[in-house]
């Protein structure tokens, strides 16, 4: 697992309230991330973690494996500009699912001790 994902999910309170701040948030993580492809350019990799977070809702209750048939044909609609292929952006997005996983792990957790989401 990449070391973008939050150390708690405590520490993901609220993390990101909306897509801007989901995909804001790798902005300055990508160029070292192991999936990053060398010549590939930040307008490249938005719209895979945007693809992420608004791809998140809908299969959030199933493993990204049993979804990604899906995924991959809907990459080829909503992908833009990007010029990233579905190898490219598959871990971009898979990263998205895993912070979006930490953070509704840690929203039940503090609502289960009361602490509201």
């Amino acid at each position: 697992m990449s070391n973008l994902r939050p150390k708690t999910p405590c520490e993901a309170d609220a993390m990101f309230k909306n897509r801007y701040e989901c995909v804001a948030h790798f902005s300055d993580l990508y160029l070292g991330t192991p999936y990053y492809s060398a010549g590939r350019a930040w307008s490249d990799y938005a719209p895979a973690y945007a693809f992420g977070f608004d791809t998140y809702p809908r299969f959030q209750t199933r493993l990204f494996e049993t979804v990604e048939a899906e995924l991959r044909a809907a990459w080829a609609e909503a992908h833009g500009r990007s010029r990233l292929t579905w190898p490219e952006a598959r871990s971009a997005v898979r990263e998205t699912w895993q912070l979006l996983d930490a953070e509704t792990a840690g929203q039940a957790d503090r609502l289960q001790r009361g602490h509201g989401a």
